[in-house]
C-alpha cells in the first residue's frame, strides 16, 4: 500500500480499529487521485478510493461493509 499517502493510512488504521471495535458498521471510502497528479498532467492506474477499499478489505474490514463513493 505503498501508493497511499501515510495520512490516508493512518485514517484507514483508525477506521480499522472502531470498525472492529463494533462502534461503526460501515466504512465510507472516496476520492479519484491526488491533486499532484492532475498538476503534473498523470493518470494513475486506479483511483485513490479502490486503493483505499482494497486496504480495508486486506486489514479484514468485509467487502459489504465498504461503500464507495
Amino acid at each position: 500500500h505503498e501508493r497511499l499517502r501515510q495520512d490516508l493510512i493512518d485514517r484507514l488504521d483508525r477506521a480499522t480499529e472502531l470498525y472492529k471495535q463494533g462502534v461503526i458498521k460501515k466504512i465510507m471510502v472516496s476520492g479519484k487521485w491526488s491533486i499532484w497528479y492532475d498538476w503534473l498532467s498523470i493518470t494513475p492506474q486506479t483511483t485513490e478510493a479502490h486503493l483505499m477499499k482494497q486496504y480495508l478489505l486486506d486489514h479484514q474490514v468485509r467487502a459489504r461493509d465498504v461503500i464507495m463513493e
